[in-house]
């Protein structure tokens, strides 16, 4: 399997993980039985919550991303690359 497969698998973990921790009690089963107070904690908090990580994430990887671009130089020295 590549690494991708692993790292995709990892991601979607994390996100579940983000969104079953909290303050308030959150079940999976419930949300699945639509019951009316899981869903509106899912659709306002958790949710929200999941994405922006997500997007701060991001974003902060295309940013430095953009920075090794600019400056051209990267993070560290061949002798430490994965590409040897």
């Amino acid at each position: 399997m590549k690494l991708s497969h692993y790292l995709i698998g990892l991601l979607l973990l994390l996100v579940f993980l983000s969104i079953s921790i909290g303050t308030s009690d959150f079940s999976w089963g419930k949300l699945f039985a639509f019951d009316q107070q899981t869903w509106l904690l899912f659709q306002e908090s958790r949710l929200p919550r999941t994405i922006s990580i997500l997007l701060a994430a991001s974003s902060m990887s295309m940013a430095g991303l953009l920075m090794q671009t600019i400056t051209q130089k990267s993070v560290c020295c061949s002798e430490y690359s994965w590409n040897d």
